[in-house]
C-alpha cells in the first residue's frame, strides 16, 4: 500500500468517527446524565409511550415507579425514554404568561 492510501483510510475512518460514532456516544452520555438526574415530580415516558410523572426511584433495584393518571406502575429504568424536568412547573409558567399576554386588534 502506498502512503497515499493509508492516509485515506486513515481520513476516511476519522470521518466516520466525527460524523457517525461521537455524535451518538454524546447523546447516550446525555440520556444517562437525564436518567441519574431523575426525581419525583419529572415528567416521562418510557419506550412502550406510556406518559407519566416519577414517584419513586429504587437506585438499588435500578426500577422507577410512575403515576399515570393515578395508577402506579414500576418499570426498570431501562424502559425510561426522555426525562423532562418537572414539567408541571413548566405548564404553570406557561399558562401565567398567556394570560398576562393582552389581544392586539
Amino acid at each position: 500500500m502506498s502512503l497515499g492510501n493509508i492516509m485515506m483510510l486513515v481520513a476516511l475512518f476519522g470521518f466516520m468517527y466525527f460524523v457517525m460514532i461521537r455524535p451518538q456516544q454524546q447523546a447516550q452520555k446525555k440520556q444517562v446524565e437525564l436518567k441519574n438526574s431523575m426525581q419525583p415530580g419529572d415528567q416521562i415516558i418510557t419506550i412502550g409511550g406510556l406518559h407519566g410523572i416519577v414517584d419513586t426511584i429504587s437506585a438499588d433495584r435500578q426500577t422507577v415507579t410512575i403515576n399515570a393518571d393515578g395508577l402506579l406502575l414500576t418499570f426498570e429504568m431501562t424502559a425510561i425514554r426522555p426525562v423532562e424536568k418537572n414539567l408541571t412547573s413548566k405548564t404553570v409558567e406557561n399558562e401565567t404568561d398567556s394570560e398576562d399576554e393582552t389581544p392586539t386588534k
